[in-house]
């Protein structure tokens, strides 16, 4: 899995995995966290960052979900997933 992830500058050196999460699920009903790595592209208002998924994904997990969390409810704007992709 990868994503392109911005996350705003403003909060530059806090923890990446408060703010985005993987999930797998064998099943679609029981979801378990999946360990992320991100990676810095550029420096910017919006940091660009590509996230990607840390370890190989588990043969049995059939679905995934990206999550995207909001910490500070405010400033729920102050980071972002765009181009997703998943490969086989």
């Amino acid at each position: 899995m990868k994503a392109d992830c911005y996350f705003w500058n403003k909060h530059r050196g806090r923890d990446l995995n408060l703010y985005y999460a993987l999930e797998g699920s064998p099943d679609n009903l029981n979801f378990s966290a999946l360990p992320l790595k991100f990676e810095l592209v550029r420096k910017a208002e919006f940091d660009h960052y590509i996230m990607r998924n840390a370890q190989p994904i588990p043969p049995e997990v059939r679905y995934l979900r990206v999550v995207l969390k909001a910490p500070v409810q405010s400033e729920s704007w102050s980071n972002q997933i765009a181009g997703i992709e998943i490969e086989h």
